[in-house]
């Protein structure tokens, strides 16, 4: 199959000839500190810049502010606080992540988005595979492709409905 994909690191489009099965789920890929997380591309509407963000007072401490997008307000949910990442206010390369919580939507803050990632069911291990206590948003960890010292990159498959769930 000959397909056209966009990179979303650098905006260049490539050309690609790759045939995947048809029990293929792709993942959009993106990275919270130094943690690499995917999370299904049908559960984002949207990956969009990040517009200035006006604090609310009182908010939970995973509610970095709001936004106007598209005519809308809309809450945006800081993913490094939810994480436990250092707090850094948002770089140039940061993103917000359009995901439906409840009625309205919800904008996922992350440090960056990378790739769409093809992870075939076999490449999925259950959450518990990860050190530590549970994590409610894991839902899988997936072992993508080997990197040159021979270790798989590893990325953390995540409930977008349980990032965006407000304290």
């Amino acid at each position: 199959m000959l397909r056209v994909e966009l990179d979303l690191l650098t905006g260049a489009d490539a050309l690609r000839t790759e045939t995947y099965p048809l029990d293929v789920h792709r993942y959009l890929g993106f990275v919270v500190g130094d943690e690499q997380l995917g999370l299904p591309i049908g559960a984002v509407r949207e990956v969009a810049r990040v517009p200035p963000i006006t604090e609310v007072p009182r908010a939970p401490r995973v509610v970095r502010g709001v936004i106007a997008l598209h005519g809308r307000i809309v809450t945006v949910i800081d993913l490094r606080r939810r994480l436990g990442a250092p707090d850094l206010p948002p770089g140039e390369g940061c993103r917000v992540l359009m995901v439906p919580s409840g009625d309205e939507d919800v904008a996922l803050l992350v440090d960056g988005v990378t790739r769409i990632h093809r992870v075939a069911p076999g490449d999925i291990e259950p959450a518990a595979a990860l050190p530590g206590a549970p994590r409610p948003h894991v839902v899988g960890v997936a072992r993508l492709g080997v990197e040159r010292g021979g270790a798989p990159t590893l990325v953390v498959l995540a409930d977008a409905a349980a990032l965006a769930r407000l304290p």
